[in-house]
C-alpha cells in the first residue's frame, strides 16, 4: 500500500513494492518523484522527518532538519531593523537535510540503491511530465514571486509564466543533480560544485551559509515520542519538530473528557479551538533545537501540564490567555507505504512555504527551503537565531500503534 500526495508518486512507490523492494525503497522513490513533478509542495533543497515501524512494532525516527549556518549572526540581522525573519528571503535558507535523510533511512532499512529509487524521478525531469491541475493552481500563486528571482524564473516559468494543467515541463538541471546523487550518493549534493552553488547564492542574497556548512549536515536517529488516547499510541518524532504539539493537543482533549459532548456542537468546536490555541502557544514559548530548549518534553507530556493548560479553557468564551506556565528544565507532502512484511513508514519532505524561499540556484536548479523563518529574533528565546541551530520545526510524521 502506498498513499502520497500525487499519482505519479504513487505510482513510482507501488512499481518498487512490485520489484520486491521494501516500504522504505518505495518511500524513497516516491518522495524522490514529488520532489520532481510537485516542486511547489517538497524539493532536494528541504528537510526530511521519518518514522519507521519494524514489522516486530519497533519504531524508529528520524530527523533530518538542516542547521542555521555556523557564520550566523542574529545581531547582524537585528541591526538590519529586523523584528522577525522574512520568509522569502535569503536569510530564511537553512542547511537542506533532506538527501541526508534519505541516505540515511536508505543505508540502514532499504535494499535498493538510489541508481534505481531516483529513476522514475531523473526520467520526468529530463523527459517532462504532464503539470497536474492542482499543482498547475499552485505554481500561478507563486508566479510573481518566482519571476523575481533568476535561478526560479529561469528553471519554473516560461516566458515568465508558470504552466498550464497538462502542459509538460522539464528539469533538466534537477535531473543532472539527481544523476550525481544516485551515483555518488548525498556527498555529491553537500560537497563540491552544488555546494558551492548554494552557499554562493545564499551569501548573495544576503544570507548565511558556507560550504563547511553543507559538508557538515548529518541526520540524527532519535526515539519517537508518543502519548495514549482513544486506546491507541500515538508517536512523533520529538523537539525541534512541532509533533509534540498534537500529543499536548490529545492530553488536553482526555483531561477535559472532549468526547461526552456531541460531535458537532458548539460546544465540542469550542473544546477543540481552545486546546489547539493552547498547545501552539505552547510550541511557541518551549519548542526550538533540543541543545537549546530548556524544558524537557516529558514534562511537555506529563499529564499535570496537560492539566493547567485545560483549567484555562472557559467552556463559555474564549481565553485570552496565552502564557505559558513555567515548566521544570533539565505547504509539505507527506507519503506513507505498507509493504508485505507489514513495515510502515511516515514520511514528510518540505521546503516549508511553497517554494520554499522563492530562491533557486541558477545552476543546479536547486529550490532552497525557508525553514529559518521559524527562528525567532528575540533575545534569549530558546529558539533564538543563532549558529549552527536547527529551529522549531513543523513537519511531523506520524504512527499510531496498539496501546
Amino acid at each position: 500500500m502506498a498513499a502520497t500526495s500525487h499519482p505519479l508518486g504513487t505510482m513510482s512507490a507501488i512499481q518498487v513494492l512490485r520489484e520486491g523492494g521494501n516500504a522504505v525503497d518505495a518511500a524513497i522513490a516516491a518522495v524522490a518523484t514529488l520532489c520532481v513533478v510537485e516542486p511547489g509542495a517538497t524539493g532536494i533543497g528541504g528537510d526530511f522527518f521519518a518514522i519507521v515501524a519494524e514489522p516486530d512494532g519497533s519504531l524508529h525516527g528520524l530527523n533530518a532538519s538542516g542547521r542555521s549556518s555556523m557564520s550566523t549572526d542574529a545581531e547582524a540581522v537585528r541591526a538590519r531593523g529586523l523584528k522577525a525573519l522574512p520568509e522569502f528571503d535569503a536569510l530564511s535558507v537553512t542547511v537542506p537535510g533532506a538527501l541526508a535523510g534519505w541516505e540515511a533511512v536508505a543505508n540502514r532499512f532499504g535494499t535498493k540503491g538510489f541508481d534505481r529509487l531516483f529513476a522514475d524521478a531523473i526520467r520526468y525531469a529530463e523527459d517532462g511530465f504532464a503539470v497536474h491541475p492542482r499543482v498547475a493552481a499552485d505554481w500561478k500563486r507563486y508566479e510573481a514571486d518566482l519571476a523575481n528571482d533568476p535561478g526560479a524564473r529561469l528553471h519554473y516559468l516560461t516566458d515568465g509564466l508558470a504552466p498550464k494543467p497538462g502542459e509538460r515541463m522539464r528539469q533538466a538541471a534537477l535531473a543532472g543533480v539527481l544523476r550525481k546523487v544516485a551515483r555518488d550518493g548525498a556527498k555529491a549534493f553537500y560537497e563540491g560544485e552544488v555546494a558551492a552553488e548554494i552557499a554562493a547564492t545564499v551569501r548573495a542574497g544576503g544570507g548565511f551559509m558556507e560550504e563547511a556548512d553543507l559538508a557538515a549536515c548529518a541526520a540524527d536517529w532519535v526515539d519517537p515520542i508518543g502519548t495514549d488516547h482513544a486506546g491507541e499510541r500515538l508517536n512523533e518524532i520529538p523537539p525541534n519538530g512541532q509533533g509534540i504539539t498534537a500529543l499536548i493537543m490529545l492530553n488536553m482533549l482526555d483531561v477535559l473528557d472532549a468526547r461526552r459532548l456531541p460531535r458537532e456542537s458548539a460546544e465540542r468546536w469550542h473544546i477543540w479551538i481552545e486546546v489547539a490555541r493552547l498547545a501552539y502557544a505552547a510550541r511557541d514559548a518551549f519548542v526550538s533545537d533540543p541543545a537549546t530548549m530548556n524544558v524537557p518534553a516529558e514534562a511537555m507530556l506529563s499529564r499535570a501540564f496537560a492539566e493547567e493548560l485545560a483549567a484555562r479553557i472557559d467552556p463559555g468564551r474564549r481565553n485570552n490567555d496565552l502564557v505559558m506556565p513555567k515548566l521544570p528544565g533539565p505547504d509539505t507532502t507527506c507519503l506513507t507505504v505498507v509493504d508485505r512484511d507489514r513495515r510502515a513508514v511516515s514520511f514528510i519532505n518540505s521546503l516549508y512555504f511553497g517554494m520554499g524561499s522563492r530562491i533557486v540556484t541558477p545552476k543546479s536548479g536547486v529550490t532552497l527551503q525557508n525553514r529559518g523563518a521559524c527562528f525567532t529574533l528575540e533575545k534569549g528565546h530558546p529558539n533564538e537565531l543563532g549558529p549552527g541551530k536547527r529551529p522549531m520545526h513543523t513537519i511531523i510524521p506520524g504512527m499510531a500503534t496498539g496501546p
